[in-house]
């Protein structure tokens, strides 16, 4: 993070008691994509949503969903789609979330963003912390104050979210194998491990059984994956369910 971006953060970061004003007024500007950020979305935020539509994890990303590598972290990153001339969120009917009960994350949190500092030397020798951030919605009103606190409650959404822990904890442990590796390895072999990952991250799963038990197989999984590649990548292909094109992020 260079020093301007630093500045960004430091400005948008809040405490979970800390009050601000924001009312949703539904107006739906959020949901348009116009010179905003890609939404991201998560293995869980997928799982959720193929579980509400009755769609396997493989038919909503396809339905739902834009794959494609990360420019920096050089993963296998799910993104929502736009649609139209204004490019809405595929998922906004007649100006609603047609699955506001199971929606993404980082979709019911809004206005409030947050991200996982690693750095034990800020937070008294922990190994993590979350942080909030309030971002500047540019839409609804000021009439309600809240807390991050009371906010994330509001949706079901733990302070101490250990899903969001463990799925940020996994990207930094990958990002600098995969940049690594496309240093060494050729377009092929790479594109054999980033379909291997891509369907253990966000596909292998089964919207009939519990998330929380196959996101942990399907992270050691992973894992004993990353450490057999780091030793030796054989080139043989995995067999990716759905390809994913190496588009820069957003």
């Amino acid at each position: 993070m260079n020093k301007k971006e630093m500045d960004e953060y430091l400005k948008m970061r809040i405490g979970v008691d800390e009050p601000f004003k924001f009312h949703c007024t539904q107006c739906g500007e959020c949901c348009f994509n116009r010179n905003k950020e890609a939404i991201l979305i998560t293995a869980k935020d997928i799982f959720n949503i193929s579980k509400s539509q009755g769609l396997t994890p493989v038919e909503a990303v396809k339905n739902y969903g834009l794959a494609y590598i990360g420019s920096e972290s050089r993963l296998p990153i799910v993104r929502l789609k736009t649609v139209g001339l204004l490019q809405q969120c595929v998922l906004l009917k007649d100006n609603k979330c047609s699955v506001h009960d199971s929606k993404p994350a980082v979709c019911a949190m809004f206005p409030i963003g947050r991200m996982l500092n690693l750095n034990p030397e800020e937070f008294d020798g922990r190994k993590h912390k979350i942080e909030y951030l309030y971002v500047n919605p540019e839409c609804g009103d000021d009439t309600e104050t809240h807390t991050a606190r009371e906010w994330l409650y509001r949706f079901g959404i733990s302070l101490e979210d250990t899903f969001f822990v463990e799925w940020s904890q996994m990207i930094s442990k990958l990002t600098p194998i995969l940049q690594k590796a496309e240093k060494e390895f050729s377009e092929i072999m790479m594109k054999d491990l980033w379909d291997a990952i891509f369907s253990l991250l966000y596909l292998n799963y089964d919207i009939r059984q519990s998330f929380d038990s196959q996101f942990h197989s399907n992270s050691e999984k992973l894992m004993e994956l990353m450490q057999i590649f780091s030793q030796h990548w054989s080139g043989k292909g995995h067999g990716g369910v759905t390809s994913i094109s190496d588009k820069k992020a957003i």
